[in-house]
């Protein structure tokens, strides 16, 4: 169903965060999201992962309103949802998954502030060719490769030891 006052709403809301005349060369790294659901009861229709306590890590879109706003306004602008993305703020709500996941589920206006996660190259020196690198990895997925944990004494834990201060 489409809401009542036909998107103006999730329009006026998502038009405050543009700026007239600016042509955005790259893609934000954080963006504000508007679904409006028919109910406040409904679905946002997402899969997400609650695990690391302070986000929600997306793992997959279903029909409904964040498809609605992908359509509308996100892939024009570089700010559609998707697989991966974090979301890290829910109606003025953050710092708890648990309390985001309430937000989105108590009200038929959804405002998301949305974190796309970056690309990042490094590299990694091994003391020789026969040493692992050591990643834990779920290879269940098959366009992402997803860390499960960092064994102890590994290359990749001394990589992060030294460069502590980098993304």
């Amino acid at each position: 169903a489409a809401p009542q006052d036909g998107g103006r709403a999730a329009r006026s809301c998502f038009e405050e965060h543009l700026q007239p005349g600016i042509l955005l060369e790259d893609p934000p790294d954080e963006f504000p999201v508007v679904l409006e659901k028919p109910s406040a009861q409904a679905p946002v229709s997402l899969d997400v992962d609650a695990n690391d306590g302070f986000t929600l890590q997306v793992l997959g879109i279903g029909m409904g309103p964040v498809i609605d706003w992908n359509k509308c306004y996100g892939v024009a602008m570089h700010r559609d949802i998707r697989r991966f993305d974090r979301i890290f703020e829910a109606n003025s709500v953050r710092g708890d998954a648990r309390d985001l996941l309430q937000a989105m589920a108590s009200s038929a206006r959804v405002e998301l502030m949305v974190r796309r996660p970056k690309l990042f190259k490094m590299r990694l020196d091994r003391g020789s060719a026969s040493e692992r690198l050591g990643l834990i990895v779920d290879g269940s997925m098959t366009n992402a490769l997803l860390v499960e944990r960092i064994p102890a004494g590994s290359a990749f834990e001394q990589w992060n030891k030294v460069n502590w201060d980098k993304p």
